[in-house]
């Protein structure tokens, strides 16, 4: 559900009063929104675009958490706490957010209260996913997680995932050479086509039934 709907259902003005709350801020193709370790400077509401989350590991290697679209939110911690930022964000296209910043939300909280329900639906969506994402862990194969991703991706990404193989292998939590592996598979299958940088997702259905229950 889009942020803005998921604001009109808890009171018909919080759309209003979040707008005026806010600032706007677009972001070109590669952009960093914010890094890991800044100081968290708000939560990042997404009019348009799509953003890859991203961590550093101790050795410096950044892997993917995360795939964030339009009508979603990123960064919500920074309204509950004055930790610095746990990711990094990045601009997979051109991007424009609405910076919603703590003060702002202190404000905000004053005169419309209900502002507090729109934050609890968002962090309890993270944490089913969350749980979601330890279930996948623990239950499924390396390349039941590669398929999985790829289809969720496909949703986001219109059929066509702009990520490269290292991106993908990082948000399964595997190995370049198994997501490399997988896809050749899914290659010969008339499932996906690959090009530079890219997965062109052929057959949905057919990769979904590559996928079996948790």
């Amino acid at each position: 559900m889009h942020w803005r709907q998921r604001l009109e259902e808890l009171h018909p003005e919080l759309v209003s009063a979040v707008m005026a709350s806010t600032i706007e801020r677009p972001y070109d193709s590669d952009s960093v929104l914010c890094r890991e370790g800044d100081p968290p400077d708000g939560m990042y509401l997404l009019e348009s675009g799509r953003v890859l989350v991203q961590s550093l590991t101790v050795d410096g290697a950044a892997v993917g958490l995360d795939v964030v679209d339009e009508g979603d939110v990123v960064g919500e911690q920074a309204l509950l706490a004055g930790t610095a930022r746990s990711a990094t964000v990045v601009a997979v296209r051109p991007t424009v957010v609405r910076l919603l910043r703590p003060t702002q939300f202190r404000e905000l909280r004053a005169e419309r209260p209900e502002i507090d329900q729109f934050l609890v639906h968002v962090l309890d969506a993270r944490l089913r996913e969350m749980s979601a994402r330890l279930a996948e862990a623990v239950h499924a194969t390396a390349e039941e997680r590669v398929c999985r991703r790829l289809l969720a991706l496909a949703s986001a990404f219109d059929g066509t995932i702009r990520l490269s193989q290292a991106t993908l292998a990082s948000l399964a939590g595997t190995t370049r050479p198994t997501v490399n592996r997988v896809l050749q598979d899914l290659v010969r299958d008339d499932i996906v086509r690959l090009r530079r940088a890219r997965v062109e997702i052929v057959d949905r259905d057919a990769l979904r039934h590559r996928i079996p229950p948790l």
